[in-house]
């Protein structure tokens, strides 16, 4: 995202979207350290601010600044009057997000290439793990024992609460998180391969040629990085259990989900500006 839209995005707005995300990783990192209660609808409150942010890029085509504002009414409406619910269907949306940005990225035959694997990938697949096809392949009806626990826990994430009791409740949260593994696949590794800038794919550090926000490292330094992710992550997992753990992953991972919205809502005005720039 920092190397493709940086140097598209005016200053203003970039700062305007950093004091948003700000915002909303001090009210997660509060809750986690502090005990604060931070209601829903104000964390949605911040999110509405940045969808309605998209509206402000100049050179956006009516239709675009009309689906914008159909996200922001329809986003304003879920915190009104579900915020919880809104909350998970934000979740289960988030995961589907890289279609978007392949269709920012590619053109003609690629793009349509791309975006049929991608359906059958990000739909599909989820809609045969929703019916139990695999279940049925292995013989279970339900999730292991061990496993029973956690899913009480975790389902509240993806599945809407008036879902929960349903017989098919844990195989909406499988194919949730199987559309989550997928959205880690091609946002670390197919996404920036596209970009043809991704260091760990042996090109100089995109950081140097695009004026990106941050000083991305090179090849070594992106690879060590990532280890060092991982294995913060394994060991909060170790030592503070899974759904501690899931809460610290949320404070970057509130910036990596609601920097997406703003962005792939106004990428279509981001893009003529760069043309126009050129």
């Amino acid at each position: 995202m920092d190397a493709r839209f940086k140097p598209r995005v005016p200053g203003g707005l970039l700062a305007l979207w950093g004091l948003l995300l700000g915002a909303v990783v001090l009210g997660r990192a509060g809750a986690l350290l502090g005990g604060w209660s931070v209601p829903p609808r104000l964390e949605l409150g911040l999110v509405s601010a940045l969808v309605a942010s998209a509206l402000l890029v100049p050179g956006a085509s009516g239709l675009w600044r009309a689906v914008a504002a159909l996200c922001l009414a329809a986003l304003a409406a879920g915190v009104a009057l579900a915020p919880l619910a809104t909350f998970v269907a934000l979740s289960l949306l988030h995961n589907l997000t890289p279609l978007g940005f392949l269709a920012e990225r590619l053109e003609g035959g690629r793009r349509r290439r791309a975006l049929a694997l991608g359906g059958l990938l990000f739909l599909g697949l989820p809609l045969l793990i929703l019916l139990g096809a695999p279940q049925s392949l292995l013989g279970q009806s339900q999730a292991p024992a061990p496993f029973g626990v956690l899913l009480a826990d975790q389902l509240k994430g993806f599945v809407f609460p008036a879902w929960r009791s349903a017989s098919w409740a844990e195989r909406l949260f499988a194919a949730a998180v199987f559309t989550q593994c997928l959205h880690y696949l091609y946002v670390l590794l197919i996404l920036p391969a596209l970009d043809g800038r991704a260091a760990w794919w042996g090109q100089a550090p995109a950081g140097q040629e695009r004026g990106t926000l941050l000083p991305w490292p090179g090849p070594l330094g992106t690879g060590l990085l990532l280890l060092a992710a991982a294995g913060l992550s394994l060991g909060l997992f170790v030592a503070l259990g899974f759904s501690a753990a899931k809460r610290c992953y949320a404070l970057p991972a509130a910036v990596h989900a609601w920097i997406e919205l703003p962005l792939l809502l106004a990428a279509p005005a981001l893009l003529s500006r760069a043309e126009a720039a050129s």
